[in-house]
């Protein structure tokens, strides 16, 4: 096993929430400050390679978590044994006010080929669109962003250009938000619901971008 420390410091997990810090959406912020998912897609990533996370904790000091993932021999394939998944060639802007969210998936996109632009904001994303409007193939925007959120985020992309392809995220929305709606009514080219399944988003992509 190979073992990966990260040390952060500030006020440590209070006993009484350690058993819900990897469930989905818990966070202790308020909703314009986090979504509970950062921990969650951690969990599931490390998973994913077989591995386990453990943490200690210390209130008023901070905590340190312990990642542990298999130490194997890198196997070399022969070309006609390797399975090749191609790709889109794409550029895709991620709107996204969860930092460790927006983070991970903008490495793991960027990982699997694809060009990735990323903010937390929506009127960043606006201007962001403008300056590259042949190069966006997908907009992926979060539906509670902070500061203008991601519905009104959609309109405006849409009015510098009808034809751009954007798909919104979220973990809940309100019924004035369905995206049923919006795609019906509006043109939306879809909606991932959260927490992402990191082996499956791509796919998803894959299909919004071949099918806008």
């Amino acid at each position: 096993m190979s073992l990966f420390r990260f040390l952060i410091q500030g006020w440590g997990i209070p006993e009484e929430i350690r058993d819900k810090i990897f469930e989905p959406f818990f966070t202790t912020k308020p909703p314009e400050k986090g979504t509970g998912l950062g921990l969650p897609i951690v969990l599931k990533i490390i998973k994913t390679h077989d591995g386990f996370i453990t943490y200690e904790t210390e209130v008023g000091k901070g905590t340190t978590f312990y990642i542990y993932l298999p130490a194997v021999e890198k196997k070399v394939k022969k070309f006609e044994e390797v399975e090749v998944k191609e790709i889109t060639p794409a550029t895709i802007l991620i709107v996204e006010d969860d930092e460790s969210l927006r983070y991970l998936l903008k490495e793991y996109l960027e990982s699997r080929g694809y060009k990735v632009f990323a903010t937390d904001d929506g009127y960043d994303a606006i201007e962001i669109y403008k300056m590259n409007i042949e190069k966006i193939d997908l907009v992926l925007i979060d539906i509670g962003l902070p500061t203008i959120d991601g519905i009104t985020t959609f309109r405006k992309i849409r009015q510098i250009n009808p034809n751009a392809c954007v798909v919104l995220t979220s973990g809940y929305f309100l019924p004035e938000s369905d995206p049923a709606t919006l795609m019906a009514e509006e043109g939306l080219n879809g909606f991932i619901q959260k927490p992402y399944d990191i082996d499956k988003i791509e796919f998803l992509i894959e299909r919004f971008i071949r099918g806008k």
